[in-house]
């Protein structure tokens, strides 16, 4: 293997292991969850990157492989849809080894078999930087559905850089209860996050928005609604009614005191703290814009 072409391989390979590795440790249920408003979820995308990105590229353009369909395979946005049972994982590692067979046994210099309808790749070299751009635009993106869905990072925003001594930074709100399990399962229930720890005195979760920890007092008195709560969550919903379903599911109870019923809700977790659910994400300003 020439050093040019054990570079733009290792290249390809890093942006693959990024993909597999930001999905790793997901349920089906967490794998087919949609978290952007486009609807996509993370077996859509690696079908995708399995049919549209490997497949189509090595396999169809550059080899031009006897019963390889384009068409086929993402006609109707085919390689964005899963079926029951489908191990879409399975499939991406199968077209991975595909397309290195084709890479290896391919000089860079050698003209595709078929060409794109828009984009002109002279060379299996050009092909490869393609599929690079491409498998790395989709890892980002499965970034962002990651750390949606249960809080997890690959890329840490904040991770070396020099910060006073002083620094204060949020990392979590702390809720108190009679069971930290039980009040952990209520919020990871809720939110479609994971209880990533939890005894008998403390639980955390994490999921879309931030961690909540949870602290078990064995003579925790609630506040009450309406009253002098202090400081209560409050969770973004597109759709209150939908929300409250769901809230109602995993033991949260509704008040019946609701002052801004228009756009929010006031519900008791299992432990009795009062939260909302909220279509503000921020809050309107008089003339009727978000404030920056």
């Amino acid at each position: 293997m020439s050093r040019e072409l054990e570079a733009l391989l290792g290249q390809l390979e890093g942006q693959r292991r990024h993909v597999l590795g930001i999905l790793d440790g997901l349920s089906e249920e967490q794998l087919r969850r949609p978290v952007l408003p486009s609807g996509w979820h993370c077996l859509g995308m690696v079908k995708h990157l399995a049919l549209a990105d490997e497949r189509y590229w090595f396999r169809y353009i550059v080899a031009g492989e006897p019963g390889v369909d384009p068409d086929a395979d993402c006609a109707d946005r085919g390689d964005w849809r899963v079926g029951p049972g489908e191990d879409v994982i399975a499939l991406y590692r199968d077209e991975i080894a595909r397309s290195n067979d084709v890479i290896r046994s391919t000089p860079l210099d050698t003209p595709p078999v078929h060409a794109h309808p828009v984009m002109h790749h002279p060379d299996l070299r050009s092909v490869v930087l393609h599929v690079i751009t491409e498998t790395a635009i989709h890892a980002g993106h499965l970034d962002a559905a990651r750390e949606l869905l249960d809080g997890r990072q690959w890329v840490v925003v904040d991770e070396g850089v020099d910060t006073p001594p002083d620094a204060i930074r949020l990392t979590s709100a702390a809720v108190n209860g009679p069971d930290a399990r039980a009040l952990a399962a209520f919020y990871a229930d809720i939110t479609g996050g994971t209880v990533t720890f939890a005894d008998d005195t403390w639980a955390t979760v994490k999921g879309p928005g931030g961690r909540i920890d949870c602290q078990t007092v064995p003579d925790h008195t609630p506040p009450t609604w309406p009253g002098p709560v202090g400081v209560h969550l409050d969770f973004l919903v597109d759709d209150l009614a939908a929300a409250e379903a769901r809230v109602l599911a995993a033991g949260g109870t509704r008040f019946a005191f609701q002052p801004n019923a228009e756009h929010c809700l006031v519900f008791a977790d299992p432990a009795g703290h009062p939260f909302c659910l909220t279509l503000w994400d921020d809050i309107p300003s008089e003339d009727g814009d978000s404030p920056d």
